[in-house]
Parts: structure tokens; sequence; C-alpha cells
């Protein structure tokens, strides 16, 4: 006779007992730290009075929604729960049960809904009395960049990620050769963990760093590197923005707007921008805007001689996909540039460059190994690829691509072999032929690994790297164009893994 509770009831348990078990979701109870969401839930429907309840750690939450029985009756359709300060920049999917004795399943299941800006809005199917929803923010993997370098000025200067997620910086006053470092972080009073990062600087002299955090905010940085200050803004909060997952680069004209962009969790590319005369940053999604293909990594940003805005990027085939912009049009336009122009796909990141007389390049590594670029220059009709590892005699690359243009015009790409040796493909204006150099074995330096960062001012370029020691020190390798001649430094500064 079901002992102390009825039949009907150890049914409505077993229902329940499915909806936490069932693993079709693959909601994770056991590390569900949970805060509740009033406040922060409404359900509503057409001629129906609803009532919500929910908890929720900002990427998983479960919700009841209840019809008021002494206000309205009967069934209730087209429904929408909503629920707002969840974590942005999220994929999202959930499942609505029914609470009836009997239930083995959900009601409706919800693929992919995305929750931009911490705003989760899902259709509930038809129901009578009451639901239960529970909802699981999907994995997110982006390609970060633990360092990254940029030309200062007179400082060139590398930012890398600390063991504890947070940004230094390493300083290489040019003229004297003198290294120091600065705390990013606590200069600019910064407690947030970083994911991303991504340099550029501006006309005024002012050295800036963009980064995402694990929240998916994105966060600008400004920075006086001789003065050693440095202030932090949290721009998604600040505009109410979308957040990013990463893969973040920048790009900026010469009328003097900045652009950071990245990708979103749905493989989106984003623009956030500011241009002289806006009182804010803005928020523009470019996939969205102008019906552009997702990308899967690779971002990469870079500006023609006539300002012309590009972001290339490899979607999930590998292929290069670049949006692009030039002043006279409207819209953004974007090119597959692999089945244009019948190029290689590639793999990982993706570096571009535009050289002193105009050419554009866009620099990657195949499968096998090999420095691909796409490239154009001035005079030219359609794009082409080269091989630069074939031309160059080089080595095989496990782990690339970076690149610098040095003082004296030379392209320079940089990638690792696999002895863990850097190594370097060189051209220049006055040789005008590819060549191949191990950097380590030059600078009779240590081996490192991915990622690769680097930069050029003046007589001196540096590329940086990340020590295989447990400590995973920041490494500095620079070349002197008046000598051509490698040195290596050991930096005290320890990177994130």
């Amino acid at each position: 006779n079901g002992f102390i509770l009825t039949n009907t009831m150890r049914a409505e348990e077993l229902a329940f007992h499915n909806f936490v078990t069932s693993s079709t979701l693959g909601f994770d109870f056991t590390n569900f730290n949970y805060g509740s969401l009033t406040g922060h839930i409404r359900a509503t429907a057409t001629g129906k009075t609803l009532l919500a309840w929910g908890v929720s750690d900002g990427t998983q939450g479960i919700a009841y929604v209840l019809q008021n029985g002494n206000v309205s009756s009967g069934s209730v359709s087209g429904a929408q729960l909503v629920i707002t300060g969840l974590r942005p920049d999220q994929v999202v999917d959930a499942e609505v049960w029914s609470t009836l004795a009997g239930t083995t399943g959900p009601l409706a299941t919800i693929s992919g809904t995305y929750a931009g800006d911490g705003t989760l809005t899902l259709s509930l199917p038809a129901f009578t009395l009451d639901v239960a929803i529970k909802f699981k923010a999907r994995a997110t993997t982006s390609q970060s960049q633990p360092i990254v370098s940029i030309n200062a000025g007179a400082y060139l200067v590398t930012f890398a990620l600390g063991l504890d997620a947070q940004p230094s910086a390493y300083i290489i006053n040019v003229n004297t050769g003198a290294a120091t470092t600065q705390d990013i972080a606590s200069l600019a009073r910064f407690s947030g963990k970083v994911v991303d990062l991504t340099p550029f600087k501006t006309a005024d002299g002012m050295v800036h760093l963009a980064v995402t955090d694990t929240n998916h905010h994105v966060w600008f940085f400004t920075g006086d590197v001789a003065a050693a200050t440095w202030n932090a803004v949290d721009l998604t909060a600040t505009i109410h923005a979308a957040g990013l997952t990463g893969d973040l680069t920048t790009y900026q004209p010469s009328w003097g707007s900045m652009h950071i962009a990245g990708l979103d969790a749905r493989g989106d590319a984003v623009n956030y921008w500011w241009a002289p005369g806006l009182t804010s940053w803005q928020h523009s999604d470019l996939t969205e805007l102008f019906s552009g293909p997702t990308l899967a990594k690779g971002l990469t940003g870079y500006v023609a001689g006539w300002d012309g805005l590009n972001l290339a990027g490899l979607n999930s085939a590998g292929e290069v996909i670049v949006y692009w912009w030039a002043p006279g049009l409207t819209n953004w336009e974007t090119i597959n540039m692999t089945t244009t122009f019948a190029g290689p796909t590639l793999t990982g990141q993706l570096d571009a460059y535009v050289t002193p007389w105009g050419g554009l390049n866009v620099a990657g590594t195949n499968a096998a190994g090999h420095l691909y670029t796409y490239w154009w220059a001035p005079g030219m009709g359609a794009w082409q690829t080269t091989d630069i590892s074939s031309a160059a005699g080089g080595p095989t690359i496990v782990r690339g691509t970076e690149v610098a243009v040095s003082g004296d015009g030379g392209i320079n790409l940089f990638g690792i072999d696999a002895s863990n040796d850097l190594q370097m493909l060189r051209w220049t204006p006055t040789d005008q032929v590819w060549r191949a150099s191990n950097v380590r074995a030059l600078s009779s330096g240590s081996t490192i690994t991915f990622p690769l960062s680097s930069a050029a001012s003046g007589n001196r370029m540096i590329v940086g790297g990340v020590g295989l020691s447990a400590q995973r020190p920041l490494v500095i390798f620079s070349f002197f164009l008046d000598t051509d001649t490698w040195q290596a430094d050991v930096t005290p500064l320890a990177v994130a893994g």
C-alpha cells in the first residue's frame, strides 16, 4: 500500500528522481555551487499568471514555473522563461520536465540558446499546472595567448600571464638595453583572472592591453610604460554588452578608432570598438550583422594602406576566412581565401602583417608543419600563396606561427620544431631569399614551448616563448640587426600554463 507514502506520492518522487538523475543534459550536481535567482527570474504567458523560482551558479541552474491557480487556470501555451545575471557569452542547452507522476523524460529539449549578455530566454512547451527546468552551458574552448609583445616606441614590452592568471610586463629599453618588470594587475588594481590578451598602442603614445577574463568579460587596460601607471575598465559591464570567449586580436586605422576583436561562444566574429566623437565603446557582432560564416580559431587583424579593415581566422575546416571593410563600403564583406585562391588549409594560430611597401600577408602552418603565407602586394591582381618552409629549406614546424617585421624591412616568421627549438624563416629586401635559422642554437638559449610573441623597434627584434622547466619562465630571444646576432635571456616572470 505504499507504507508511509501513497503510491501516487511515490510515483511523483520517482519522477523527481528521474529529473535529477537523468544524464542527457550533463548537469553537474557535484560541483553545483548555486545561489538564488530571486530578482533574476520571471515567467510570462499571455492571459496567464505564472510564478517562477530558481537557483544557478552562473553556468547551470534549475528553475520551477507554476501557474498561479488563484488567478488563472487551463492550459498554458507560449510561455517564456527569462533568467538574467548569468555569466555572459554562453551557449545553453535546457530540458523542460513535467512534474506529473510517471514522468521518465523531458517534455522538451531546447538546444543552443545563446545568452550573450547573461540573459537566458527559453520558450516553454505547453503545460497546465507546472514545469521544472534544468539548464547547462556548453563547454567553450578558445585559442588563448598568454604572452604578447609590442613595440612601444623606446620600449619593447612583453606582457605575460603569471601563474595567478594576472598580467605582468617585461620591458626592454631599446636605447640602453635595460630590462624591468611591471605588475600590470597590481598597478591597475585588477583582481580578475585573465584567459587571453592582445596589445596595441595609440597615436598619443599610450599602450593598451585588451583581455578576456574567466567570466568572458572584455577588459581594457591603458598604461604609460615610462611612468608605470595603468588603469583598467570592464568594457563588457560598462556598456552591458555580450561577452567574448577569447582569441583576441586588434587593428587600428589611421583615423584614431580602436578595434578589439574576438570570438564568442558560437564562433561569431565580434568587434568591441570606439571612434573619435563617441562617448562610449560599441559592440558589433559582424557574423550576425552581415550573415558571415562562424570561425573556429586563429583570429588576427590587420589594416591595409587605404585604411581597409581586415579580420582573418580559420573555420572548422581550416580554411582562411577574412571579414573585410574598406572606406566607401556600407557593410562588411567576407571571403574564403582558401577556396577563392586555391590555397592550403591551415591549423593553429594565424598571424597577419603589412610590409613597409604595403604588402598584405596572412601566415599560418599547415598540418605537415610548413609555414605558408597568403599574400598580396601593390600592383598584383589576385592573392598568391607561398610555402615559405620549402622556399627556405626550413625545418618542420610543430607549433607556430608568429611574425615580426624588423627595422630593416625584414619579414621574420617563427615557429617551434619537434626538438622545441625556436626556428626563424627570414627574408629581407636586400637579400630577397628566404633563409632558415635555428634561433635556439644561434643564441645558445633554452628550448621553449608555444605560444610565441614578437615585436621589433630600431636595431632590435624580440621573440618571447615559455621555458620548459617546471617554473615556466618567460624567455626572450633578442636579434640585433647591426651585428646579425642573437642572445637569449630567461626573465623572472613565470607564465601560466
